[in-house]
Order: C-alpha cells, then sequence, then structure tokens
C-alpha cells in the first residue's frame, strides 16, 4: 500500500513525519498508473439545471445569441438563442467557436444579449417547437413499443424533459422596426411548428396499415381540400397549399416517417421510378410532382477538422400530401445540424466555470479562464485542438519547484538524497492520484470525443439508452477495490444513465498537475500555492523561513575564500546580498563540513539555488542570471519531434488521419492513410511492436508530403545534434562560461 504524504516540521527533532490529517491510504498500489482503471461519476453542469418542464406558467431567462458565418461561402445560417434559468460567467457565455464543415469551417459566435420574458403561452410554444426538432432531427418522432406498437412521442404521457438538462434553443428572425433591423424571435416559424405538432398527433401513419387518404375533416386539413383541378404554380401539401416560388427552401415534416426535411425543389417529371414507388397510395392530388426533399444529415463532432469527410445523403422524392409544411426555412436547419457541438463545447466550458467556483470559495482564485481550466480537463481521447499535455508539463515543473522551496526551508539540516525521496513522495502520482480524488476532480475530467449522435438535447427522448449496470444507486462512486480494474476489455469513457464511467487511473494524476499549470499561467505563483494548498499540497513558502535560511548561511565565515567569490559574482553577473550561501553553493560534502551544495543539487544547479534564496525567491531576478548562463536556449521549433507526433499535429491543419494496424506474425504492421484534395497518401510500416510500425509509416508519410512541398515548421528550420539534450548543454554552457 502506498500512502500519501503531506510533512510538517517537528519543532524539536527537526525530521520528517507523516501529517496526521492527510494519512489515508490508497487503496490499490496501482493508483496513478496507466493499467489501471477506476469506475468513477460525473458532475452536471449547473448552468442547465431548471424547471422547465415543470413550469406552467411565465418566466424569465438569460439569453445568449448565437450567429453563424461561413468562411469561404455565402452559405447562410439562421441565428438562435439559447434561454437559461442561470446566468452564465463572461468567458463562458461570450465565446467564439470554429466548427469544422465538410469542405469549409463556421465561426460561431455567443454573446448575453440580457433578459427575456416568455409568457404562459409562449412557454408551452417554445417547448413544443423544441421537442418536435430534437427528436425529428437527432432523434425519433415515430418509436415502437415492446408490442411493435408505433407512438407519437410527442402524443403520449411520457416526460421528455430532465430538470438536470433544462435549456430552450430558438430561432431568430430579422425585421424591420421604425426604420431599422432588430432581431427576435420567430414566433411565425415556431407557431407553424406547433400547428404541424397538432396535425401529426391527428393524421400521423403509426399503423403498419396506411391510410388510403388523408382525413378531410380533420380540423387541421385545408378548408379547399375538395379542389381536385390542379393548378400549376401551386402545390398541396397534407396541411397547406403553397405557391411553388414559395416552396424552395421550406422546412416540411413527413406523416408518414416522422423525419424533418428541406425542400430542394419541384420536379416538372410526375414519371418514372419515383412515382411509380408510391402507386399503391391513394392520393388526392395523384398528378402533383414529387418534392425533391433533403434531410439534415446524422450530426458529427464538428470541433475537429476530418478533412473531405462522408457525401451528404441522397435527396429523396415524396408526394407532397404526404408533407406537413412549416414558416421555418433551410437556414434554420442548418444551424441546427450546428448546435449539438456548439452545445457541447459551451457544457464543457459550463463545467471548467464550476470547478473554478468550487476552488474559488476557498482560494479566492476567480481569475483564472475557463478556457485554460477546461484544457486542463481534456485528455488527449477527446480529440480536441487541445489537451491537458501542455499544462501537465509546466504543472509537474512548478510543483517540483513549490515543494522543492517548501522541504529545503522546511529541513535546513536534510541533505539532497533525503529530500530527493520526499519531494518524489509528494509529487508522485499515487500522491497526485488522492490528492485529485480528494477533491473529487474525476467528476469533471473529459476523458471521450464527444459523440453527438449520443447527445440528447432538453426534450429529447434518448435513442441511446445506456441503463446503469453498476450497482451504484448514486451519481457518485465510492473508492471501492470492486470498482478498480486492470481487464483490457474494459472501455474507458463510456457513460451510463447515471453518469458513471470507466477511467484511466492515471488521468487524475495528470488532470492535478495540468490544473496547476492552468493556475500558473492564469494567476502566477501565488494563485498556484493557494490551487495546491486547496489539493491538500503542503507548499508553505513562508518569508519567514527564507529569512532563517539566509540567517543560517551568513554564519559561515567566507573570508577566506572572497577573492574567488568576488571572481565568480562577476561571471555570473550578480552581487550576492549574503555571500555565505554562495560559499555554501560552492562547497562539496567531501570537505567535511557541515554544509555543501548537495536541496541545492549539482554546481550549476546549487549556484541557482543560491541566487534563488538570496533573492528571496523573486524568480525574476533569478531567471535575469539564469538565462544568459543557459543560451542560446533551444525552442520548440528547433526540438525534433518523433515521426507519429510530428505527423499527428500536421494532420491537425491537413485532414483526418486513418490509422490501421494488423499483427503479422511476430511483427506488427502499421498502415496510414490521409485525403487530401488532389490525392489519397499513404504510408506503411513494420516492426516488432505498435510504437515501432507506427513510426515507420508515419515517417514514409511525412517523405510523401514532404515531396509535395508540405512539411511541418521544424522541418524547416536547423535540426540540434540527435545526442545533444539539456543536461549536455547546459553543462557545456556552463563549463565555456567558467
Amino acid at each position: 500500500m502506498i500512502v500519501a504524504r503531506c510533512v510538517f516540521k517537528n519543532q524539536k527533532t527537526n525530521t520528517m513525519e507523516t501529517k496526521a490529517t492527510t494519512d489515508v491510504k490508497v487503496i490499490s498500489s496501482g493508483a496513478g498508473t496507466k493499467k489501471r482503471k477506476e469506475l468513477h461519476g460525473s458532475v452536471s453542469v449547473r448552468s442547465l439545471s431548471g424547471t422547465l418542464g415543470d413550469k406552467l406558467d411565465g418566466a424569465t431567462f438569460y439569453a445568449y445569441k448565437m450567429d453563424f458565418s461561413c468562411n469561404i461561402s455565402e452559405e447562410k445560417f439562421s441565428s438562435f438563442v439559447l434561454l437559461l434559468e442561470t446566468k452564465l460567467d463572461g468567458d463562458v457565455g461570450n465565446i467564439e467557436v470554429e466548427l469544422y464543415l465538410i469542405a469549409e469551417f463556421v465561426r460561431s459566435s455567443v454573446s448575453f444579449s440580457g433578459l427575456t420574458n416568455l409568457d404562459a403561452k409562449q412557454m408551452a410554444k417554445a417547448r413544443c417547437f423544441q421537442e418536435l426538432m430534437v427528436n425529428g432531427l437527432f432523434g425519433e418522432l415515430f418509436v415502437k413499443s415492446s408490442s411493435g406498437q408505433k407512438s407519437f412521442v410527442l402524443d403520449t404521457e411520457e416526460s421528455l424533459w430532465d430538470l438536470s438538462n433544462s435549456y430552450l434553443l430558438l430561432p431568430l428572425e430579422s425585421v424591420e422596426e421604425g426604420g431599422q433591423e432588430c432581431v427576435r424571435i420567430n414566433w411565425t416559424g415556431i407557431d407553424s411548428c406547433v400547428s404541424a405538432v397538432e396535425f401529426l398527433k391527428q393524421n400521423a401513419w403509426l399503423s403498419s396499415k396506411q391510410p388510403e387518404s388523408i382525413d378531410k375533416n380533420s380540423s387541421a386539413h385545408l378548408e379547399d381540400s375538395v379542389v381536385t383541378k390542379l393548378d400549376g404554380n401551386v402545390i398541396h401539401l397534407a396541411n397547406r397549399s403553397v405557391s411553388v416560388e414559395n416552396l424552395k427552401g421550406m422546412v416540411v415534416v413527413a406523416i408518414h416517417t416522422g423525419k424533418i426535411y428541406s425542400i430542394l425543389d419541384a420536379p416538372s417529371d410526375t414519371s418514372g421510378y419515383y412515382k411509380k414507388k408510391w402507386h399503391r397510395i391513394l392520393l388526392k392530388y395523384p398528378e402533383q410532382p414529387l418534392l425533391l426533399l433533403k434531410q439534415s444529415h446524422n450530426p458529427r463532432n464538428l470541433l475537429v477538422n476530418k478533412g473531405s469527410g462522408k457525401k451528404s445523403s441522397q435527396p429523396e422524392r415524396i408526394p407532397p400530401e404526404l408533407l406537413i409544411g412549416t414558416d421555418l426555412r433551410t437556414d434554420a436547419m442548418k444551424s441546427f445540424y450546428l448546435l449539438p457541438s456548439l452545445m457541447h463545447r459551451m457544457e464543457s466550458l459550463m463545467l471548467a466555470s464550476q470547478l473554478r467556483q468550487e476552488i474559488a470559495h476557498h482560494t479566492g482564485e476567480l481569475n483564472i479562464p475557463s478556457s485554460v481550466i477546461l484544457e486542463a480537463l481534456t485528455t488527449v481521447r477527446c480529440a480536441e485542438r487541445f489537451s491537458l499535455q501542455r499544462l501537465e508539463t509546466l504543472g509537474d515543473a512548478v510543483l517540483k519547484y513549490a515543494v522543492s522551496c517548501h522541504l529545503f526551508l522546511e529541513y535546513p539540516k536534510k541533505e539532497e538524497g533525503p529530500l530527493t525521496d520526499h519531494r518524489s513522495t509528494i509529487v508522485g502520482n499515487p500522491a497526485l492520484h488522492k490528492f485529485g480524488v480528494d477533491r473529487k476532480l474525476q467528476g469533471y475530467i473529459r476523458d471521450c470525443a464527444f459523440d453527438p449522435c449520443k447527445w440528447t438535447a432538453p426534450g429529447q427522448r434518448s435513442v441511446w439508452p445506456s441503463p446503469c449496470n453498476h450497482c451504484v444507486d448514486t451519481r457518485e462512486v465510492p473508492m471501492d477495490d470492486k470498482f478498480f480494474t486492470e481487464d483490457v476489455k474494459i472501455k474507458v469513457g463510456n457513460t451510463c444513465s447515471k453518469g458513471h464511467r470507466w477511467m484511466i487511473s492515471k488521468d487524475i494524476s495528470d488532470c492535478v498537475e495540468a490544473l496547476i499549470g492552468a493556475y500558473y499561467v492564469g494567476g502566477g505563483l501565488t494563485a498556484t500555492l493557494s490551487l495546491m494548498k486547496w489539493l491538500g499540497i503542503v507548499t508553505e513558502l513562508e518569508p519567514s523561513s527564507v529569512h532563517d535560511a539566509i540567517k543560517a548561511a551568513s554564519l559561515h565565515s567566507y573570508a577566506p575564500h572572497i577573492e574567488a567569490i568576488n571572481i565568480l559574482e562577476s561571471k555570473i553577473g550578480y552581487k550576492f546580498n549574503f555571500k555565505g550561501l554562495l560559499l555554501v553553493a560552492i562547497t562539496h560534502a567531501s570537505e567535511g563540513l557541515d554544509y555543501c551544495y548537495q536541496a541545492l543539487g549539482d554546481l550549476f544547479e546549487s549556484i541557482v539555488g543560491a541566487i534563488l534564496i538570496d533573492s528571496k525567491l523573486d524568480l525574476d531576478e533569478v531567471w535575469k542570471v539564469v538565462e544568459p548562463l543557459l543560451s542560446p536556449i533551444v525552442t520548440p521549433e528547433e526540438l525534433e519531434l518523433a515521426p507519429f507526433r510530428e505527423l499527428k499535429e500536421l494532420c491537425d491543419s491537413l485532414g483526418f488521419l486513418n490509422k490501421d494496424y494488423t499483427k503479422k506474425g511476430d511483427s506488427m504492421h502499421a498502415e496510414f492513410t490521409l485525403q487530401l484534395e488532389d490525392v489519397l497518401l499513404n504510408g506503411q510500416g513494420s516492426g516488432p511492436n505498435k510504437t515501432a510500425a507506427k513510426g515507420m509509416a508515419a515517417h514514409c508519410l511525412l517523405e510523401k508530403l514532404e515531396a509535395k512541398g508540405i512539411s511541418s515548421s521544424y522541418r524547416k528550420n536547423h535540426k540540434p545534434d540527435q545526442g545533444s539534450s539539456d543536461g549536455n548543454i547546459r553543462s557545456s554552457t556552463f563549463k565555456q562560461r567558467f
């Protein structure tokens, strides 16, 4: 068993002990490792909760306007408004997000637009509109029971609203009032959708035996339905007659399938296969042309650029009498296609903001951008354009710095070995895992790619039910051995109806480090130390402790070494206030003294440590001295990436990289394909394991890309020698200087 330890100083013996308040044992030795998988719950987004499903009267909402513009075409998208019962933080409710279509991207912007009041009738209409559209576009309007009987989901007693996921998405329209253009909720379109729902309740084809014709006496049917002579300029739909010039772009609902389409055209040709397909149905106007229709694409993750993507579905041809017309246009349906991805990004930012508020309740730090916190919560499995890896690297360095300073100041008699071992205990993955679990960070982590097909909007009946089989009644999962496994068959990321999902144990440790990095980026060292305290990591850097360290060093006589000290000060470009610190920094343990450079490391590091203490932990002052000593500093552009890493980063802008791995005897074979605009490129490689094979395949594909004039930025720059490293560069520079 591993104990996650924090430390305190025993005033009498000056020894390191385990702090009793954090001496909680991690149940399994595998905590914080890649092999171990753990079942955890997920946190609900409080900003999305509300009482829309229960409200029968009016209400006031916080309104957030959503606008969309295409980067290369004049394609039009309707603006929408998001209505919430809770106000969002400024950096959540005012954002821009790029959404990637097949060959272009749409720039979406969200902005706070004030308060909006809906009366009781408007509330009922808005709910009905949303139920129709989200079930028709992202779910099913007609569903089968266990007995095989179809039912209309909006004509049942089943509640479609969840109090934990309650908001409205309504289309906007531009109108002219008083000579000025203004934007308002498109109630005309919403009313027509409400009428379509009422029409479906009376005329939907729910049985296997279809009616011979639509009921002429239906209250929703046209008054002029007795007309049999066709007017070439008018098309008769199921619920209305429409002039031909107004047909194109109209959104319609099919009464026999419940699918939602937009009208592309009304072809004049009424013969052939498509006409014969409907000959068994008794239509009132059989000579009308079939309408050419387009169904909205199945929603996909638009937050990542997947290049060419899949081709759109073929248009369908359906008799007009089987279609319910609405006053919505294609631009509204196009915007609906974008909403799942945009809402997912907003929900993620809401979650990050929620964690920020939780931390601020204890630390007071509210200035860390929610986007940076979101980055710290996002693993690479999310396939986003960002992940926690960069912040994890920074957080690891900041954590080690803070803990090292704390231990050096807290235990002035301890040398390098014991201090390093103790630091490893505090900053190791098992301890970090415990810190994260204690603060329930696992519930905030995003660890799988967004799947819009499984996204469920308020008012939508889920078509991908995932009943819980984990035998846990609460949303939170207790830390228990029975919820840990190393079974490779267990898939991570899939969430059940209660919010439970399997996670990689190490992701929690990584998230702790990334969160530390996020707070350092957003708020500096002060904010970072406050976060560490909230996490339970003791890193007290009290000025009094620095004063004690300086005082102890000042007791050493440096007079015999004053000439050497003066020379060294001139070389490094720093004048010590307390020269005893520099004496300690250049004294080796073999000299038999009770002070030496071993809290401080090798000679170079010991001098830097001495400057740090002498400047009273002023990192800016330290950097002024250290930067010239380390120059020239290797930049990220000069570092050589592994072939697969380079290819992966390059594909962020080129398109989706398809990967295929096969086992051939004792070796692994990898084949990568990348679709460019004009050609399909592939790279193949083999090796004793998957890592070697994918490296070879990536190298092969990179060479083909370079032959076409496509390469990453670092390939265009000078590469450092293969044998160079940070340690070699540092030692070489130091020797040359001194």
